[in-house]
């Protein structure tokens, strides 16, 4: 590669770095996250996660809550329809 090139090149990736890293996205320019988000999101995901635990206890299983030992998910027919709607 001629070296003119690739001292162009070079210039390039260095100008975006420096533009990447003190851009309109930076650490000190980001809005803290809202305090109510974060705890509406927390139920969320302990609603999400133990409904999901709840219809395939097998998952609870392997993430390590033994509170779901020996059970199994429900095959039947009306367990299945649950699950598809």
């Amino acid at each position: 590669m001629p070296t003119g090139i690739l001292r162009a090149l070079s210039s390039a990736v260095l100008i975006c770095l420096v533009a990447c890293q003190h851009g309109p996205g930076s650490s000190a320019q980001r809005p803290q996250p809202d305090v109510v988000s974060a705890r509406h999101f927390d139920s969320l995901l302990e609603e999400f996660t133990s409904g999901h635990f709840q219809r395939l206890p097998n998952a609870a299983v392997n993430s390590g809550l033994h509170a779901y030992d020996g059970r199994l998910p429900d095959f039947s027919p009306e367990g299945i329809r649950e699950r598809v709607a």
